[in-house]
């Protein structure tokens, strides 16, 4: 008889997703001698709680001194905290929550460019990200040199400690932002000293702040380090090479739309559409590395289908624009996983024997469309898988309404053994839990198709309720 592989999609929440923009920044690195700051200003430190000293936790609202525009916004002000980072934007780093709590810098203390932050557009540029200690605030400087209207915005970290517990000053870091060109730079000087290890994990990077990949992250601090725009690396345990200089410069050419909307993938193919506003030459790349290709295919098609792909892989797509062989933006990419070896039926998962929170079982996936699983408050460990999916480990979906988002999160069972001819019977339960007010309403559709991940499942619905606050 014959036999077909179904995946079933067994919770949505919500009904809507963020669609953003990625950076589109071109990375290189190179070696420049490192030139101090003079003669520069040392801003009024302010921190979150009265025991954290401002030499440790930091930060201030100052000007740039002319009109930096970082991913198509303008600033003229920008956010400097002493733990390795700026943020752009006019406002403190307070968050305000719902029940009128005051959080100064929370979300910045975990140093995750995939989730920084997730609570309104702010960017992060993070020369050297982690818990860094100055010996005093004046060694926290800024100065705006040069003549309009090409004046450079630097930010210096002098003789700074990495890690509370190291022995001695590890490193200084400069960020530079240089006007008209719109160029960021990351400047280090080694001052001697190394970190303690057992607490040293630091990230080098960009973000646009939405957390739905919207970043780009240094893999490592060597002279010419890999990227991921899909893999946040937040530990880092070697600093930069003195002298060393990286550089994050707007690409010439606008970046495709975003992927995901088009993707289509089944276990032996994937499709996709390519689109770019003025721009109708591209170039493609289907791998199974998080680190962005060196080159692609080249096409003018904008409707692409490529064949002969491994069942129970993950792949990654990269695609970018691209006019003549010097002029291209920074790749778009996404991730999928083909359809997995079935199962037998009876398929049964004893989810009565988990506490919360629920980690599925090692053979179910998740899906977020805001690639993360967000959290409604401090209080909330940061429950979420790993924000590529699918990947091993993606076993854990714990999901807070909150009044930030409309989350969009999938669970997928593995695929069921299925034969023709026969009768099947679905049994399935749910319910609901608020997190701020009790109409607050969840929903949840289930859906059946052939492959692991929502492009993937086209068979049809089997059950939908979007009024959902009984728990």
């Amino acid at each position: 008889m014959k036999q077909t592989n179904i995946f079933l999609i067994v919770a949505l929440m919500t009904l809507s997703m963020h669609v953003n923009a990625q950076v589109n920044y071109l990375f290189s690195a190179s070696s420049t001698p490192y030139v101090p700051v003079t003669g520069g200003t040392s801003p009024h430190l302010t921190t979150s709680i009265t025991a954290w000293e401002p030499e440790d936790e930091g930060y201030a609202n100052i000007p740039i001194g002319f009109t930096f525009k970082y991913n198509n916004e303008n600033y003229t002000r920008t956010n400097v905290n002493v733990n390795g980072f700026i943020t752009l934007g006019d406002t403190s780093l307070n968050i305000i929550f719902p029940n009128g709590s005051i959080y100064n810098g929370w979300p910045y203390f975990k140093n995750n460019l995939a989730k920084s932050p997730p609570f309104n557009k702010r960017p992060v540029i993070a020369p050297f990200w982690d818990d860094l200690v100055l010996p005093d605030t004046s060694n926290l400087v800024y100065k705006t040199t040069g003549a309009a209207p090409f004046r450079v915005f630097t930010v210096e970290w002098k003789q700074a400690k990495w890690v509370y517990e190291s022995l001695g000053p590890v490193l200084s870091i400069e960020v530079k932002l240089f006007e008209t060109t719109n160029i960021i730079e990351f400047h280090y000087k080694d001052e001697g000293t190394l970190p303690d290890p057992r607490y040293a994990f630091a990230s080098i990077g960009i973000t646009s702040a939405w957390a739905n990949r919207d970043f780009i992250s240094l893999q490592n601090t060597s002279a010419n380090p890999t990227i991921s725009l899909i893999r946040s690396n937040d530990s880092l345990t070697i600093k930069p090479a003195d002298n060393q200089v990286y550089k994050f410069s707007p690409a010439p050419i606008n970046i495709p739309q975003p992927l995901e909307p088009s993707l289509k993938y089944t276990n032996k193919k994937v499709s996709f559409s390519l689109q770019s506003s003025g721009v109708n030459r591209f170039e493609y790349a289907i791998t199974q590395s998080p680190i962005p290709p060196v080159s692609g295919t080249q096409t003018l098609l904008q409707n692409v289908t490529k064949g002969a792909l491994l069942p129970s892989t993950t792949y990654y797509l990269y695609a970018r624009s691209k006019v003549c062989s010097v002029n291209y933006s920074q790749w778009v990419c996404d991730s999928f996983k083909t359809a997995v070896n079935p199962l037998s039926l009876p398929y049964i998962e004893d989810f009565e024997t988990v506490t919360d929170p629920t980690y599925f079982p090692d053979n179910m996936r998740q899906q977020d469309f805001n690639d993360t699983s967000y959290y409604s408050s401090p209080e909330y460990p940061p429950y979420g898988a790993y924000p590529v999916f699918p990947n091993d480990g993606n076993s854990l979906i714990n999901n807070y309404f909150t009044d930030y988002y409309n989350l969009n999160a999938w669970a997928f069972t593995p695929g069921l053994n299925l034969k023709a001819g026969k009768t099947y019977k679905l049994k399935f339960s749910y319910a609901s839990f608020w997190s701020y007010d009790p109409s607050d309403a969840a929903s949840l559709e289930v859906k059946f198709g052939k492959a692991c991940g929502a492009a993937g499942m086209t068979g049809g619905t089997l059950f939908t309720k979007t009024d959902i606050t009984n728990a």
